[in-house]
């Protein structure tokens, strides 16, 4: 495989993934860690008091809502237990939870480290299987790469330059409305405007975002879990470890272990469905099916994703022989530089394919995944989103 770095991918940032999570023995790396430590003071003091305003507010909305359950159901949840115990059911109308209609409650998925941890695919997934079962969902994400950072909502999928790709690629994959905004309250506004019956909502990270209330709170770790363990910038933590233990839950991905041992857990589970052209969406080739086609033909792949290496890693598993274009995360794809790339064939993901499905360009295929969850962190949630504890 041959790597280029796009120059729009930060040299800076490769730098610091290095520098947390290598764990180089190298006299340079260890100095600079070393350098950077005292610029980790800040982090600390400002993370642990916008943490226990979140938890304040946290304990007082939970509060709220069991007082105002007990005093419309008469403190007995013995209905809302029956109900999830049917097959098929639907979720309790907002009296029998204690909810106002107009507020209902928000699931966050978020992370401790900066940048991605696969959240998204986690996101739709939790969005879909709570569809299944009679919710009626809504989404939120910050939008990045969005025309404005204004909070706005879209009751269809939107398109990318609107939304941004991954609010654009989840709004797709979830079929439900999502609104996106750098000031997550104000999305949140705008969505439950926009959409009225939304009885719960899933949050694409704003897990530190104290502005934006709670119900319940899922930390996605993936195999790196937590780096170097220290807070930005030297390391990537956006907040305390500890801190981690006040979520409800904890999520990891794939074979990821549990780096701060929550006493509740759920593994999510990446799933490789295959891969499809841009002028036929519904029609998968198998992995086979694509090493034949790639085969003595010139081959780039391209990803514009947190993490790269993750795509490039999977084409590499396949055997396959490319050359890898690595752009920034969120980064635009110019359709003219697109179309003269010198390439036969063209990989890439779902993230980026969003942003070149008007160039329907034949040479490009397009891996599609997506998160298995159990149904266990299902009934989790909606025992909580009913005010119900869990063992």
């Amino acid at each position: 495989m041959t790597l280029k770095i796009d120059r729009s991918r930060s040299r800076l940032s490769a730098t610091f993934e290095a520098l947390w999570y290598a764990g180089s023995k190298d006299l340079g790396t260890r100095l600079l860690s070393g350098l950077l430590l005292p610029w980790s003071i800040p982090t600390a003091l400002i993370s642990r008091h916008r943490r226990q305003q979140i938890q304040s507010a946290k304990r007082e909305r939970r509060e709220r809502r069991e007082s105002s359950g007990n005093q419309k159901t008469g403190g007995s949840v013995a209905a809302i237990e029956n109900l999830l115990s049917r097959p098929g059911h639907a979720p309790p109308a907002a009296g029998q939870q204690g909810l106002n209609p107009s507020d209902p409650p928000v699931v966050i998925v978020g992370n401790l480290l900066a940048g991605g941890t696969g959240k998204t695919p986690v996101v739709v997934a939790i969005a879909r299987a709570l569809q299944a079962r009679g919710w009626k969902t809504g989404l939120l994400a910050r939008g990045v790469g969005a025309a404005s950072h204004q909070a706005q909502a879209f009751l269809a999928p939107p398109d990318y330059q609107r939304a941004g790709d991954e609010a654009a690629l989840m709004a797709r994959n979830a079929a439900c409305p999502i609104a996106t905004g750098r000031d997550r309250s104000k999305a949140l506004q705008t969505l439950l405007a926009a959409a009225p019956a939304t009885q719960v909502v899933i949050s694409d990270d704003g897990l530190q975002h104290r502005g934006l209330h709670r119900d319940l709170e899922l930390i996605l770790f993936d195999e790196r879990g937590l780096g170097n363990g220290r807070l930005l910038p030297a390391g990537p933590l956006r907040e305390a470890a500890a801190n981690g233990l006040e979520a409800d839950a904890v999520l990891l991905r794939d074979q990821a272990k549990d780096p701060i041992g929550h006493p509740r857990k759920f593994r999510v589970q990446t799933q490789f469905l295959g891969w499809w052209a841009l002028d036929t969406p519904d029609r998968l080739l198998r992995d086979a099916e694509l090493a034949h086609w790639t085969e003595g033909r010139r081959t780039l792949a391209i990803s514009g994703i947190a993490r790269p290496e993750r795509f490039f890693d999977r084409l590499l598993a396949l055997g396959l022989t490319f050359d890898a274009i690595a752009l920034a995360d969120h980064a635009p794809i110019d359709q003219a530089w697109l179309a003269g790339l010198p390439a036969e064939c063209i990989l890439m993901t779902e993230k980026d394919a969003v942003k070149c499905e008007q160039s329907a360009d034949p040479r490009i295929r397009v891996l599609r995944i997506e998160t298995v969850i159990p149904s266990s962190l299902i009934d989790f949630i909606e025992e909580r989103l009913c005010g119900r504890p869990t063992a």
